[in-house]
């Protein structure tokens, strides 16, 4: 659960996954120098704060955990700006998290989950907006009035607001225009999640598991559902849930390809994920609930020049 956390967590330092090489070059962070450098990806500020070993494992859990991206891709001004401000402001990143700790500015964050799961939630929005609430209507196009908005498709719905919330690719067919062509540059990795469920105890206590970069693994982590929130499972049940993205050689979806060739379990056979998540578990599972659910085009991916990218939006 801490994984997300881990450039601002000394604790990192203690772990066997590291060496003491490794670990010796993470902890002379403090020492490094600030020096105004241009826009870096996230693996350049990890190796160039933490060292080689340390900052590639870092990046790379970052990006796995929150983005299912590349550190090498993404910017670390974008993704992560609390590290930058962090180096800036202290010098240091674990100088600076460890005054934010003394100064009790840090928050330890939880995971919460709805009791009931997410549709427990849409059918309390639905009860609430009553008739006001409009499904089934898959929108065409969206245009601005004197009044405010139009949205067409399978009717026409007029509006004083408009809040698209879509993604920004799907955004720029519907608006077209200038801005249209500006949010069409969005990339995004694609994921699959594959959930695994059957009889029996959970396979191991916790939130979840990061696979690092050496695994050579479709699976970048799973999250053992029923073991932070039992009530995602049968009493006597567990559930697993496999985050499943291409490998890091294959390209990020986008504006200009078609969705149906990035869909990362593509040629991946849903044993061969639970092949891997035994291997992670250390456990064997015999599922008798297998199911994929593919996320297109995927989560958007804070790429360097991100910063820029909203500021044309603007």
């Amino acid at each position: 659960q801490g994984l997300l956390s881990l450039p601002q967590s000394p604790a990192l330092l203690a772990s066997p996954v590291l060496g003491p090489v490794a670990k010796a070059r993470a902890l002379s962070e403090p020492l490094v120098r600030w020096t105004s450098t241009p826009e870096e990806t996230l693996d350049q500020f990890a190796r160039r704060r933490f060292g080689e070993d340390a900052g590639s494992l870092i990046g790379w859990l970052m990006a796995t955990g929150v983005f299912a991206g590349d550190p090498s891709d993404l910017s670390v001004a974008a993704a992560f700006p609390r590290m930058v401000e962090l180096e800036r402001r202290f010098g240091s990143v674990l100088r600076g998290a460890l005054a934010r700790r003394r100064s009790g500015v840090a928050v330890r964050r939880q995971a919460h989950v709805v009791d009931g799961g997410v549709a427990a939630l849409v059918d309390a929005c639905s009860r609430l907006l009553g008739d006001r609430l409009v499904t089934s209507f898959e929108a065409t196009g969206v245009k601005s009035t004197d009044g405010g908005w139009e949205v067409t498709g399978g009717g026409v719905i007029e509006s004083e607001h408009l809040v698209l919330a879509n993604g920004a690719v799907v955004a720029a067919r519907l608006i077209g225009a200038a801005i249209g062509g500006v949010l069409a540059a969005e990339r995004a990795a694609p994921v699959s999640i594959v959930g695994i469920g059957g009889r029996g105890a959970d396979p191991l206590p916790g939130f979840g598991v990061l696979v690092g970069p050496g695994a050579h693994m479709r699976t970048r982590g799973i999250t053992l559902e029923s073991s932070y929130a039992p009530q995602t499972a049968p009493q006597g049940s567990y559930l697993i849930r496999a985050i499943v993205s291409p490998h890091r050689s294959e390209r990020f979806a986008g504006a200009d390809t078609d969705p149906a060739d990035d869909v990362p379990a593509e040629g991946v056979s849903p044993e061969e994920i639970v092949r891997e998540v035994e291997v992670i578990l250390g456990a064997r599972l015999d599922p008798t609930l297998i199911e994929i659910v593919h996320h297109l085009p995927g989560i958007p991916q804070y790429r360097v020049g991100h910063v820029e990218w909203l500021e044309a939006i603007d």
